[in-house]
């Protein structure tokens, strides 16, 4: 049937089917109602609305966020004084929703940030709260991003009791903080146990009372002595 319809070529109309050898009145209808039908599913087709696709801006999150410092094994337990510390190097509020760190060592935990930080601010965050153990016997960290990508990390190996880890300009290292007692007795040339006391010779009392002992230093300055003394 094809090939009489291509030999009977060309038509100018479906009407001229009618023409073809063993096409018949009831031939003819049926390719007119499949015809129909094509070119109807055709407008129908091009008459279809275009969806434009929408795109979703590309979230975007603190770019200055990392770790400054933390604490494996402080002077106490452990499970009280151990530390990390988080810092907002950005010049606004940092929101840390979605944000995680990420114990690389051991039971490799996780603990989720929601949390925001300042601009130009650090956050301490102690183990009580986190649930991460800092193995002294090395360990490492990881902050991620809400989409999982990791923003920062670091890595320490053996610590020492109650010396922090910490990050400086030339690098990560172990940094002992001296008490504030210790920078007392560098800035004075006498130990702290020494006192200095003021007596009024022309009463004769002293303020405050004391038994006095030790060594003098005199001053004299309008019938005032100064005496630095131990108290016994």
């Amino acid at each position: 049937m094809a090939e009489r319809i291509i030999q009977n070529r060309p038509f100018s109309s479906v009407e001229d089917l009618i023409k073809v050898k063993g096409i018949g009145e009831k031939s003819l209808l049926k390719i007119k109602e499949q015809g129909l039908a094509f070119a109807n599913a055709e407008n129908n087709s091009q008459e279809a609305p275009i969806q434009n696709e929408i795109i979703e801006p590309h979230a975007s999150y603190p770019d200055k966020i990392f770790f400054v410092e933390v604490m494996p094994s402080p002077e106490g337990k452990d499970a009280e004084g151990e530390y990390i510390v988080i810092k907002n190097g950005g010049d606004s509020l940092a929101d840390l929703s979605g944000w995680q760190i990420r114990d690389k060592e051991g039971s490799s935990k996780v603990f989720a940030l929601n949390k925001s930080i300042s601009a130009l601010k650090t956050l301490t965050l102690f183990r009580k709260e986190t649930g991460i153990t800092l193995n002294n016997s090395g360990d490492g960290l990881e902050l991620l991003d809400p989409n999982g990508n990791i923003v920062d990390s670091v890595e320490f190996g053996k610590s020492a009791k109650g010396v922090p880890y910490i990050k400086t300009a030339s690098g990560w290292e172990w940094k002992e903080i001296k008490k504030k007692e210790e920078y007392q007795e560098k800035a004075s040339p006498f130990p702290l146990s020494q006192k200095a006391e003021i007596i009024d010779i022309s009463s004769g009392k002293s303020k405050p009372p004391a038994i006095l002992a030790g060594f003098i230093v005199a001053i004299v300055s309008g019938g005032i002595f100064l005496y630095l003394k131990n108290k016994l």
